[in-house]
């Protein structure tokens, strides 16, 4: 299999060739098989276009322009010239194929385009990775590039193709790169929080925050997803934190079976008669609507729908009755705050999740994401106040 390496070689030694061709010469075979074996690429793809236009069914005309036209995709920069260079010189190719084509030549053109993704990506990828260590950026990124042009699925190459136009200094392309990578998969936070790092690197603070926000979002159980917004909330005088709210421990059954009747409620905190109400509620939650909502699950998990509706229902009562608990307490009053602006359930998957109540993040997220961005935004980071 041609290398990117050897590709660039060629390229090289076609730029050594001397051959002029004008518009009013003729296009002749001859002459465009001649430059094409000089290695020069570039007037014999001029040639090549008018042959093949002229005699669509000849394989070698298709084969030869196939060949030309990768050459030429090897040498430009990203962007839409590039890819579609590519694209159209893997379907001169397979039409050579189609016509009849089976020369060295061609199969070896095909296997750039035919082989099995993860073996070509895996050669690729440590040749770039080669080339990054050693300094070469240039050969790094052309690695990185051709993978994503070839797998659709690479996040990785996306990736490091951005991160090496973060190291170029280019935020552009950088930028540009980062977002690719995040529309192969939005739920990894690392091109969110390379992005927040190249914003930052600029200046850009606020657009850093909101990148690294974005980098939590993805992964909020994941350590290495706060990394960024902890960094950047140290570099700019702010803090993180999470809403005080100090609810009671849930109700507790020996057996995790969703119809289990034997449920302890256990209150000792301060507004009791308030949480007997959250507590009452998680018990029936759990004896009764458990297995209504969740049928296919077959032990009992606490749950993203049981929390939230547990604190909602104490509000509810504490707007009814002032005996039922302290409407100055910390806790209401941060609930109280969260259910206004509606994000008690961002609360709870952000600042107090569990094993259990973490499984329903991943539907949240898909369709809240703005929610969790707001929450994040306005009640974790916290500017510190100046001494």
């Amino acid at each position: 299999m041609q290398t990117i390496a050897r590709w660039l070689i060629v390229l090289a030694l076609s730029a050594l060739w001397s051959a002029a061709w004008s518009a009013d010469e003729t296009a002749s075979p001859e002459k465009a098989a001649e430059l094409m074996d000089a290695g020069n690429y570039v007037e014999a793809l001029r040639l090549y276009e008018i042959l093949a236009a002229s005699e669509p069914s000849n394989a070698s005309y298709a084969e030869r322009l196939a060949h030309c036209l990768f050459v030429k995709f090897s040498t430009l920069p990203d962007g839409e010239e590039r890819t579609a260079a590519f694209e159209r010189s893997k379907r001169e190719a397979q039409r050579a194929k189609s016509l009849g084509n089976n020369s060295n030549l061609l199969q070896g053109l095909l296997e750039r385009f035919e082989q099995p993704i993860g073996k070509a990506a895996d050669e690729t990828m440590q040749a770039a990775e080669a080339a990054f260590s050693r300094g070469d950026l240039d050969a790094a990124l052309a690695a990185y590039q051709d993978i994503a042009l070839r797998d659709p699925v690479s996040y990785e190459a996306r990736l490091y193709a951005g991160d090496v136009y973060f190291r170029k200094k280019n935020l552009a392309a950088a930028s540009e790169w980062f977002q690719k990578a995040i529309a192969v998969d939005p739920n990894r936070e690392t091109a969110y929080r390379y992005w927040g790092d190249a914003f930052m690197e600029s200046g850009q603070e606020a657009a850093a925050m909101h990148k690294f926000i974005d980098a939590v979002i993805a992964e909020p159980y994941s350590r290495a997803s706060w990394m960024g917004l902890q960094q950047w909330a140290e570099r700019t005088g702010h803090g993180l934190t999470h809403p005080r709210i100090e609810a009671p421990a849930g109700p507790t059954a020996k057996s995790k079976d969703p119809a289990t009747k034997d449920v302890t409620i256990n209150v000792n905190v301060d507004g009791a008669g308030a949480w007997l109400i959250y507590s009452a509620y998680r018990a029936t939650w759990r004896t009764e609507e458990f297995a209504k909502t969740f049928p296919d699950e077959k032990q009992y998990r606490h749950t993203l729908a049981e929390e939230a509706g547990a604190f909602q229902v104490l509000l509810a009562m504490l707007e009814e009755s002032k005996d039922l608990g302290d409407a100055k307490n910390e806790s209401f009053r941060n609930l109280a705050a969260l259910q206004k602006d509606q994000m008690l359930e961002a609360y709870v998957l952000i600042s107090a999740p569990d094993e259990g109540i973490a499984q329903d993040y991943p539907a949240y997220r898909d369709a809240h994401r703005d929610v969790l961005h707001g929450y994040i935004e306005k009640y974790v980071v916290r500017e510190q106040k100046k001494k």
